[in-house]
């Protein structure tokens, strides 16, 4: 984590630094949107041990994204995988499929011409699902989850002015550094009622159901705008969740991960 941190900080730090105010109207628009991500994470069920898994993480990224100064509307769905370890007997599968919805509304007392503050919410589902051949009988488990967040973003958009070499011209950059963060509000999950996995649709339907735990994403980036429109941006993800008190085995998750996403504008 530190590592993918220090990157980001070294990028953004070199960038500010010749960095000037710029006229925001480039960053309106429609846009399809896709990225790949990886990084590192680390996974707990007590349902079927209390062994702690680490090992590497990885995220693709679909989506459409509508964007003015005013206000955002964001649309994604998120292939999450994790590969973790403990030894060569202990090796764990961990996938899931996210789909998110979010809108995020301009806060004009906090934002100015070049630096906007939004907030919002974003609804999101998810089927996740673990493998562990080790534990046989337990070894496949589905999980299902719904959310509700609170959401904010501030989102700060200069340029790097025009520069001229001795034998060619560094054209006008324009870019836009942003931090979100997402809160919990209300979490629903469903979980199984016991250590081990029925067989058939016990898989899906047999399950504990209960509203609670906790759910944080943080994400910090920079976006840079291309001479044709679209856009690509880096960026760090963390993202972490607990199933909480009310789960009969409870389910402990985290995740970081350096993305890498393109933007196709469509308008």
């Amino acid at each position: 984590m530190k590592i993918l941190k220090l990157i980001l900080f070294l990028l953004l730090g070199s960038i500010l630094l010749s960095a000037t105010e710029t006229d925001t109207s480039y960053t309106n628009g429609q846009f399809l949107c896709s990225g790949i991500g990886s990084g590192f994470g680390s996974y707990k069920d007590m349902g079927t041990s209390p062994l702690l898994y680490r090992g590497i993480s990885g995220i693709l990224v679909f989506g459409c994204l509508s964007e003015s100064a005013e206000r955002t509307w964001e649309y994604r769905m998120n292939t999450n995988y994790f590969g973790g370890f403990i030894n060569p007997n202990y090796t764990l599968g961990y996938f899931s499929e996210e789909i998110q919805l979010s809108y995020l509304h301009t806060i004009p007392v906090f934002s100015r011409s070049d630096i906007f503050f939004k907030a919002g919410g974003r609804l999101s589902t998810s089927v996740a699902g673990a493998f562990n051949p080790a534990y046989e009988n337990a070894s496949f488990n589905i999980d299902l989850f719904a959310s509700m967040s609170a959401q904010a973003q501030i989102t700060y958009v200069f340029e790097r002015p025009e520069k001229k070499l001795k034998r060619h011209t560094i054209p006008k950059t324009q870019y836009a550094a942003f931090y979100n963060i997402d809160l919990p509000v209300l979490l629903f999950n469903a979980r199984p009622k016991f250590s081990y996995v029925p067989d058939g649709s016990g898989i899906l339907f047999d399950k504990h159901y209960f509203l609670g735990g906790f759910r944080m994403q943080n994400k910090i980036g920079i976006r840079l705008f291309l001479p044709n429109g679209n856009a690509m941006d880096i960026t760090y993800l963390w993202k972490m969740f607990t199933s909480g008190a009310k789960d009969i085995y409870r389910l402990e998750t985290a995740s970081h991960n350096l993305q890498l996403s393109y933007y196709f504008k469509l308008d």
